[in-house]
């Protein structure tokens, strides 16, 4: 490595990234004998594996540059119906802060009355994800069913995580919908499809990693099996 070389540590997503937009002198580095990271996908006996479960549903000007533009001829375009398992038989379409209807009576209304009291307490701005579901939704919302997907998904508490990945005040990644809304989702069975991600695109061929081959073609340093050592 050349003196005064910008040195990358990681080929995932956010890596191949950082190294493209640096540009130059860059060196990425990485542990594993494959880049991609999490969206890496897995060729076993001709069929193929994400390592996640992976959807491209971007649609900002950095999508539109970095993946549908010089990926147009290879997504294919599909429309998700989703739904919550609630166990006890009981299935409700998602989200479920717009589609109350199907939770059990008891929880139903904790949520309700909570989303109620929270729609009309003073506006404060939140310092954490923990305080912004909270303001959001209400304590009993927020701790069925927020808090409990953070703690799995990103294994800290919800405390710990800022709010800049939500897009905006109002939520992006996670709906925050009107009172009226969530009254109407609890009292109507009817879908409220207001997910940010019902639209989607996959690539046809090779998996979910080639959403991020136009990064990597710009990465010109790439070592594999280079982990760092303290």
């Amino acid at each position: 490595m050349s003196a005064g070389k910008a040195v990358v540590l990681g080929a995932g997503a956010s890596g191949l990234s950082a190294a493209y937009h640096l540009g130059g002198d860059v060196e990425v580095f990485e542990s594993s004998t494959y880049p991609f990271g999490h969206c890496r996908t897995k060729n076993v006996d001709g069929f193929l594996f994400d390592e996640g479960p992976h959807v491209f549903f971007g649609t900002d000007e950095v999508s539109q540059k970095f993946v549908r533009e010089p990926l147009a001829a290879e997504l294919e375009y599909h429309r998700a119906e989703m739904w919550n398992d609630y166990g006890d038989g009981r299935f409700g379409r998602y989200p479920v802060q717009a589609n109350l209807h199907a939770l059990p009576t008891d929880i139903r209304e904790a949520c309700l009355l909570d989303f109620i009291a929270a729609a009309h307490a003073p506006e404060t701005a939140a310092a954490n994800y923990d305080e912004w579901c909270r303001a959001s939704f209400g304590n009993a919302m927020a701790e069925t069913f927020m808090f409990r997907y953070a703690r799995k998904i990103w294994t800290v508490e919800p405390s710990e995580l800022n709010t800049d990945w939500l897009g905006s005040s109002v939520g992006g990644r996670i709906l925050r919908p009107s009172l009226a809304q969530v009254i109407r989702g609890a009292l109507d069975p009817s879908n409220q499809d207001l997910s940010y991600y019902t639209d989607f695109c996959y690539p046809r061929e090779g998996g979910f990693e080639r959403i991020l081959s136009p990064l990597m073609a710009g990465v010109r340093e790439l070592r594999l099996g280079c982990g760092a050592v303290l």
